[in-house]
């Protein structure tokens, strides 16, 4: 049975997320078209890492992304660092991303959030592989243990019976809170769009010229592919 959920992520679902990881994509954000913007910190020019602000639409939540380079990300900063910079940043956000596998890191960080009713979506990223059933089953509780809003695995299939085996498991296992799975590489648009029809409860797609992730879709395609 599914526990009471952020109201960020209460139904209708998928929300769009749309990505700004570079200057183009923060000067896109206000034509948005999304549900959520995420800004991914660690992609962006230091310069601009605190002057975000006037740039971003006052209607649309946001949510913090600082991402260790373990997983995809930009950053080489130590993890006392960045945990610093989101928590400078937290004004702003409606959410925060923080690693399922970083989270010793950030246990005050999290709790911080959680007093402040921003919700904790937490992540994995598999850039090489589809992780078996088993695997997904272990980051969800792990990250549901640790008070996690959402869960957010992300994977690179081969195959569509990869993506069949998890989005199986999406759709049949009893998740207490949201779950978003997607796929990246080159079957990235259409294992989203089919995870999102299987009930993954985020869509995300990259603002202005730059994906973000491999074979990431721009917010207005996500918007063409589900009828938005």
């Amino acid at each position: 049975m599914m526990m009471k959920c952020h109201p960020l992520f209460a139904p209708p679902l998928p929300r769009i997320v749309g990505v700004a990881s570079d200057t183009a994509s923060l000067t896109a954000v206000r034509a948005g078209g999304c549900d959520i913007v995420e800004l991914r910190v660690d992609a962006l020019p230091e310069e601009e890492q605190y002057g975000m602000s006037p740039l971003l639409p006052t209607t649309v939540p946001v949510l913090l992304t600082c991402r260790d380079a373990t997983e995809g990300g930009h950053c080489v900063i130590s993890q006392t660092e960045r945990v610093a910079l989101i928590e400078r940043l937290l004004p702003m956000a409606a959410a925060l991303d923080w690693e399922i596998a970083q989270r010793s890191y950030a246990e005050d960080l999290l709790s911080q959030a959680r007093s402040a009713g921003i919700a904790w979506v937490a992540s994995a990223h598999f850039f090489d592989r589809t992780p078996e059933v088993h695997e997904l089953e272990s980051l969800e509780k792990a990250a549901l243990d640790a008070g996690a809003d959402l869960v957010k695995l992300a994977f690179t299939p081969q195959t569509m019976q990869q993506v069949e085996r998890c989005a199986d498991w999406l759709q049949h296992a009893e998740h207490p809170k949201p779950v978003a799975l997607m796929g990246m590489g080159n079957l990235a648009e259409k294992s989203r769009l089919y995870l999102c029809e299987r009930g993954s409860a985020l869509l995300y797609g990259y603002l202005g010229c730059s994906p973000s992730a491999p074979g990431q879709m721009s917010v207005a395609r996500c918007r063409e592919l589900i009828g938005r």
